[in-house]
């Protein structure tokens, strides 16, 4: 069902947020095609205010795409 959910709703980037005992539990249930899609694991508290989850998540793009334009930019120039 989340594999569909994230296929149909076209999801490119997952953020996970919890504590370091749950987060290798929740992966390891994730379907491969899920799993691939995370880019980082951030260690929130469970009553986060909304604009903390939005500034951390919004932090990792930002250095996820910096690097990803980096590795294009190094494959156009090899």
């Amino acid at each position: 069902m989340l594999e569909r959910l994230v296929r149909e709703a076209d999801i490119e980037h997952i953020i996970l947020a919890g504590d370091e005992q749950i987060v290798p539990l929740l992966k390891a249930e994730f379907p491969k095609a899920v799993e691939e899609k995370i880019v980082d694991v951030l260690s929130l508290d469970i009553n986060a205010p909304e604009h903390v989850v939005l500034t951390e998540t919004m932090e990792v793009m930002r250095e996820y795409d910096a690097q990803n334009d980096v590795e294009k930019v190094k494959r156009l120039l090899d």
